[in-house]
């Protein structure tokens, strides 16, 4: 996270803490840090964890305690809880308040996949699948298929990274059977929840592009299979989130497209959580800048590269 942090004297005990915030807090606030101090004494290990994170930061009166801070973090990791777990393994990673190990990371990342942790689940995964070179020794020769088994679990919690990392997994077929169709689905439900990368990814699914191409083109063209009903259903409200999206990402024909949408149809992109300047003479001027003036010039783009019907499969450019 940080850097070493600076220890200030001796170590803190947790009867000293409160004398340190009584100046800062109000009654009802003391009276609730008391309780929490309680538990810290007590070893509860969600309360280890929080102690910990307070500690490595500093907190109003309290100052920082780099040692104390880790002290109480890998105890909270011991007991068992995840996010301390999780976060122990991060830490070990990338070799910041701790040695870097790597073994010790991956146990760590395991420990709180086990306890069902969503961003261990993400981590451990992660580490299987792109380790650095150091690490490679460390990781089990179906290192791909155990991280599939992970992402299946984060993707069940609902995160959205591991979503998009599942569906590369199905779209390569690397630990799981190849499945197009399992991607598209799962870089969908990424899609929805506000992931920005799987957004291109699901574009350039959808449209055929190749990693070369850019976000704002792939979402362009699948904004114009939907407006079409080209290889997908006819979908103008799908269309439109998708030549937004382009939009947002620069690409200047879909700017152009939502230009002419909005002299026409004012509350085009109401509800889709347009920014506040993107009116019709705000998008005509970025597009003519980036030199599309015409609906010539826009269809120039779009048109030629356009893929056929059969290669387009159903789609979704949901926020």
């Amino acid at each position: 996270m940080g850097k070493m942090r600076k220890i200030f004297g001796a170590l803190l005990m947790p009867g000293l803490l409160s004398t340190l915030t009584v100046s800062a807090m109000s009654p009802e606030a003391r009276r609730s840090f008391t309780e929490f101090e309680k538990r810290v004494e007590a070893e509860d290990p969600e309360a280890l964890y929080r102690m910990s994170v307070i500690l490595e930061q500093g907190y109003d009166s309290i100052p920082r305690d780099s040692i104390r801070s880790i002290s109480l973090l890998i105890k909270s990791a011991e007991k068992g809880f995840g996010e301390a777990q999780n976060y122990l393994g991060y830490l070990y990673r990338r070799g910041e308040r701790v040695r870097q190990d790597p073994d010790s990371a991956i146990y760590w990342f395991r420990k709180g996949a086990e306890n069902g942790n969503p961003k261990a689940l993400n981590n451990i995964a992660y580490l299987l699948l792109f380790p650095a070179d150091s690490e490679r020794v460390f990781l089990p020769a179906n290192a791909d298929s155990i991280a599939a088994a992970y992402l299946k679990k984060g993707t069940e919690a609902g995160l959205a990274t591991s979503e998009a990392m599942l569906a590369d997994l199905y779209l390569q077929g690397r630990g799981v059977p190849a499945d197009t169709l399992r991607a598209e689905l799962l870089y969908r439900g990424a899609s929805e929840k506000g992931l920005v990368e799987a957004d291109r990814s699901l574009a350039i699914l959808m449209t055929g592009l190749s990693d070369s191409d850019s976000t704002g083109r792939a979402l362009t063209l699948l904004g114009n299979a939907y407006a079409h009903g080209r290889g997908v259903p006819y979908d103008y409200s799908k269309a439109m989130e998708c030549y937004l999206k382009a939009a947002e990402a620069g690409n200047p024909a879909a700017m152009f497209i939502l230009a002419e949408s909005l002299d026409m149809f004012p509350d085009i992109l109401h509800g889709l959580g347009a920014p506040d300047n993107f009116t019709a003479h705000f998008l005509r001027e970025r597009a003519a800048e980036k030199g599309i003036v015409t609906a010539e010039e826009a269809a120039a783009i779009l048109i030629p590269s356009v893929p056929e019907e059969s290669e387009i499969l159903p789609s979704h450019c949901g926020k």
